[in-house]
């Protein structure tokens, strides 16, 4: 092979490697993006069902919220694991912050049945229900009280005095006011480095310390809550 051939050879084969790396580039952020997309149709369905649709008032008040979609093998307990977000308000603004990525690990919910996909929803209410997003690892029900959240039933709900953490769920007619016992609630550091291209970033740097700003595929979330919340 002369070398003008071999030449082109090695620019054909180059400009062929960068090609093909560029939809495995795009897929590893689009995925959190989907993930964060997903987001709102999770949150959706919670507002969408009368059984568990969290009254505007206690998304007035909320502090922080966790969106958690989980799945399920086995019956009656068989969490298996599971992840979604964190966001907490900013104290003067009463904004939302960017998001921070979670993921829970093993445990179990009583009353549970044979359900995949399960979407829950935790409101944090005061100083004790916000430790969730300060320890390095977090058992919801054990490290702080968690209790099934008021509905909204076309009357204001009444918030109950010192109540840390409300929980709402998807399949609330088999949750019946079940605690998240034995799991436990972790920030997903690896994806939050991708979605935010910084690796040394922690979840205090997002949740708490205004480190990033909200990314575009995180505001239709922030929306979506915000528009529940101001009824």
């Amino acid at each position: 092979m002369n070398k003008p051939n071999t030449l082109k050879l090695y620019i054909l084969t180059f400009i062929s490697i960068i090609i093909l790396s560029i939809p495995l580039s795009a897929g590893k952020e689009n995925k959190l993006d989907r993930r964060m997309r997903r987001m709102v149709l999770d949150f959706e369905s919670i507002m969408s069902d009368s059984q568990s649709r969290i009254p505007a008032v206690i998304l007035q008040e909320a502090e922080g919220i966790i969106i958690l979609r989980q799945f399920k093998v086995g019956l009656g307990v068989g969490i298996k694991a599971g992840g979604g977000i964190a966001m907490v308000r900013d104290k003067k603004t009463r904004e939302w912050s960017a998001p921070s990525f979670m993921k829970a690990g093993e445990g179990s919910w009583g009353l549970q049945v044979g359900a995949q996909g399960i979407v829950h929803i935790f409101l944090l209410m005061n100083k004790e229900g916000m430790m969730v997003l300060t320890a390095p690892r977090f058992r919801v029900g054990v490290d702080a009280a968690a209790t099934a959240g008021p509905v909204d039933t076309g009357v204001e709900a009444k918030i109950g005095v010192g109540t840390p953490i409300y929980v709402y769920s998807n399949s609330s007619g088999l949750y019946a006011g079940a605690t998240f016992e034995g799991g436990f609630l972790l920030p997903n550091n690896k994806s939050n480095a991708e979605y935010y291209k910084n690796g040394s970033l922690r979840m205090g740097d997002i949740l708490f310390r205004n480190k990033v700003k909200v990314p575009e595929s995180a505001k239709p979330l922030i929306s979506t809550i915000n528009k529940y919340g101001n009824r």
